[in-house]
């Protein structure tokens, strides 16, 4: 039988000065310990060798209680350099009022402001129900959002740091450097305003989502008697989580909503190497799906701002999919907290005449 390595280090012995450190240890005095030479323990209520084992296991704790330490500030400092060249991606103001209206994730959205935080705030922030911070007060703020700075009202962050934050504000500058604190400290997704808040005063609502039925995605899908549709794609934004634990749609592919607005200014092949399934080209058909539609709405914002033409939204989601194939609905919840437990629907038929009359009022069906 072969030796099999060991997953823990090699012992070693500990210099006296370290055990002479612990309360229940202690050198003998007699004779003298040469210089660079091991303590000798007495046994002091016990056991020499449990109590050098216990001495062990606290410098071990100590160490890894560093080295965790040190890998939290470098995590740190990795994230302050993560923003591309350019900055912070922008949100277009469509694409902000969404997330405000859609709730598609857990976000916030923050004024940035360089005087105090009590003056009045512009329409547009106002509509946003954005919470006004001065970038002195920014660290703090994100640091402990419990507590608001110079009156301001305090705000709802995760404390894994999972929050996306959206900086608002009447400079590129101010905005930006309000997104490059929040990723020094560890927050992954953060964005900016394109155009600041007097854009977002003069831009009109975006266009209301195009609106596809479960048994036209199917199809597309190629779940019934027709084969997949070559020129369309489907793409679930769920959490990867969800699709482990509820099912995905069969043959849809997978980009979880967070990543979104960075994939869709990312190179093909980097797309490709990431989610494993070429980046639709802007004239493609995108069909986008989720748990209800909520989260599936934004995504086609964010594809339409990207220069997406023809993008449309699963209406039902993997909620009202009901058509079996492991696929299971559930109540919402979010990442970190317990799974709840899929909720009982009965399984229906696929209606292949009701979804090709839908592909056909969108101009999605081949003739």
């Amino acid at each position: 039988m072969r030796d099999v390595p060991s997953p823990f280090p090699p012992s070693r012995a500990l210099p006296t000065r370290a055990l002479a450190a612990l309360p229940f240890v202690k050198p003998l005095q007699s004779p003298p310990t040469p210089q660079g030479a091991f303590a000798r323990v007495s046994n002091v209520g016990g056991s020499a060798s449990m109590m050098v084992g216990a001495a062990a296991v606290a410098w071990l704790v100590r160490r890894l209680r560093h080295s965790m330490a040190k890998a939290k500030k470098t995590t740190a400092h990795a994230h302050a350099a993560s923003l591309p060249l350019g900055g912070a991606p922008a949100l277009s103001p469509a694409a902000l009022r969404a997330l405000v209206e859609e709730d598609p994730i857990d976000h916030a959205v923050i004024e940035v402001r360089r005087g105090s935080s009590q003056e009045a705030s512009s329409s547009g922030a106002s509509e946003l129900k954005a919470v006004p911070v001065t970038l002195s007060d920014l660290p703090g703020v994100l640091t402990d959002p419990t507590r608001g700075r110079g009156g301001a009202p305090a705000l709802r962050l995760r404390p894994d740091r999972l929050t996306f934050l959206v900086f608002v504000g009447e400079s590129e500058g101010d905005m930006q450097e309000a997104a490059r604190v929040a990723s020094s400290l560890g927050y992954r997704g953060v964005a900016t305003l394109k155009g600041g808040t007097a854009a977002l005063e003069a831009a009109p609502p975006g266009p209301a989502p195009r609106l596809l039925g479960r048994d036209a995605v199917a199809l597309l899908l190629g779940l019934g008697s027709l084969p997949p549709h070559a020129g369309a794609v489907v793409i679930d934004v769920r959490r990867p989580d969800e699709l482990a634990l509820y099912g995905a749609l069969p043959g849809a592919a997978s980009v979880p909503v967070s990543e979104l607005l960075g994939a869709l200014q990312c190179p093909e092949s980097d797309w490709a190497r990431r989610y494993r399934f070429p980046k639709p080209g802007p004239g493609q058909p995108v069909v986008f799906t989720c748990r209800t539609n909520r989260r599936a709405k934004w995504a086609a914002q964010l594809a339409r701002d990207a220069g997406y033409r023809d993008v449309l939204v699963h209406r039902a989601g993997a909620h009202g999919w009901r058509l079996g194939l492991g696929v299971r609905a559930y109540p919402a919840f979010e990442e970190g907290e317990m799974p709840p437990t899929p909720q009982a629907s009965p399984e229906e038929v696929l209606d292949e005449a009701a979804g090709l009359a839908d592909l056909k009022s969108h101009g999605l069906l081949d003739e």
